[in-house]
């Protein structure tokens, strides 16, 4: 619990994780490694810095000095840990740990995908991406502005092990401007669209997908 008088974050989160309970609820999909595609969802504890990487198969991985594997965790638990931004965002109290975003410690984890098994690696990097911010004025955004320099650093040498790092454009909307959700949505299709065909030519894809009404067509790409 939170000591009497501390302010550890704006937001609780519990409508988000119960959002996401009830979603994974239907589908009938309640701990991570029950997902149908192979997953990863980082976290870090606040208070040792170690990571914990919530995964669909922990087979695959052996704890070491600084990462924890979790695949027995409820899903909508992994997704709330991962979303706690400090200051904004509750810590999400997990067994003991006090979690927040994993991207304070890798904001491009690739290194995880590599260890899965995946061939390709497409990147989308949605942090600070080097360019200059000039409306930074307020304590919150001071806040995610500094850690957002910190894992760019972090960053670029991270997603090095990326086949392809894409740049949804979005870096002049400030972390709380809420009101621009659609607006980040919008442009990151926007950019996609814009870079789809030099992305399936690096990632050796051959065949896309294409809508018709409610249905999705194979088509073949030249």
């Amino acid at each position: 619990m939170t000591r009497r008088g501390k302010i550890d974050g704006l937001i609780k989160g519990n409508m988000i994780e119960g959002i996401v309970r009830e979603y994974c609820c239907e589908r009938k999909a309640h701990l991570i490694r029950d997902a149908q595609i192979p997953l990863a969802i980082p976290a870090v504890d606040i208070n040792s810095a170690e990571t914990i990487m919530f995964v669909s198969d922990k087979s695959l991985f052996n704890d070491s000095k600084h990462i924890k594997y979790v695949d027995d965790a409820y899903l909508w638990e992994a997704v709330r840990a991962s979303i706690a931004f400090p200051g904004v965002f509750k810590p999400k109290m997990f067994r003991g740990r006090r979690l927040v975003d994993g991207g304070i410690s890798d904001n491009v984890p690739t290194k995880v995908l590599e260890d899965m098994g995946a061939d390709k690696i497409l990147a989308v990097n949605l942090g600070y991406s080097g360019r200059p911010e000039e409306d930074i004025d307020n304590i919150f955004e001071i806040a995610a502005q500094s850690i957002d320099i910190m894992s760019y650093q972090i960053s670029r040498l991270k997603s090095s092990n990326a086949d392809y790092v894409f740049d949804p454009k979005i870096y002049d909307i400030k972390l709380l401007q809420v009101s621009k959700i659609q607006e980040c949505i919008d442009r990151g299709y926007l950019a996609a669209k814009k870079e789809i065909h030099k992305v399936r030519k690096i990632m050796g894809m051959s065949i896309m997908y294409v809508k018709n009404g409610s249905q999705f067509t194979k088509k073949n790409v030249s």
